[in-house]
């Protein structure tokens, strides 16, 4: 993890500029460090690819199969890359997102106890806060998740779809 980040995950307080980085719980050198034991490591990498689209009509509320609220905290950013932490109906994550390239980029993703997120969002992520419910929607064989915003960015709805593969063919609903 880049010093930037890691040094903007680690709590307030006196720390020595020594940081330590135990999936995704910074502490200070001379605080403890939470290990969490190999069974509970649930870890996702991958190559996201996706694509993202500013939707201009309803039309696709007939067809959603599931829902979920979301809050999603922009930890650090820097570089075309970013850390997050997410809470997603009764279910918490922390991501790390590499710089772009084409429609993909490296992603690692972790789940982290409720208790974590809650105060990661409350202490490390400032008005950097987005709130929205996610809606499923089937359309040619790929889920859409449409994204409806609430709170700073109301009103704003943003569909997303990801790929196995960057050169897959999408087939755009009307």
């Amino acid at each position: 993890i880049a010093p930037t980040i890691a040094q903007r995950m680690a709590p307030t307080g006196s720390c020595d500029g020594r940081i330590t980085v135990t999936l995704m719980r910074a502490t200070c050198q001379n605080e403890h460090v939470v290990q969490y034991p190999q069974e509970e490591r649930k870890s996702v990498m991958s190559q996201e690819i996706e694509r993202k689209f500013l939707l201009a009509h309803d039309g696709w509320k007939s067809s959603i199969a599931g829902s979920a609220r979301i809050r999603d905290g922009l930890i650090a950013i820097f570089n075309g890359r970013k850390a997050r932490v997410r809470i997603i109906n009764d279910h918490a994550t922390m991501a790390l997102k590499g710089q772009q390239d084409g429609f993909g980029r490296p992603e690692f993703e972790y789940e982290i106890p409720m208790s974590d997120a809650e105060e990661i969002l409350r202490t490390m992520c400032d008005d950097r806060v987005l709130e929205k419910t996610r809606y499923y929607v089937p359309y040619a064989g790929l889920t859409w998740e449409i994204d409806v915003y609430d709170g700073l960015l109301k009103g704003v709805v943003i569909a997303e779809v990801e790929f196995d593969r960057q050169d897959r063919v999408l087939e755009l609903p009307d």
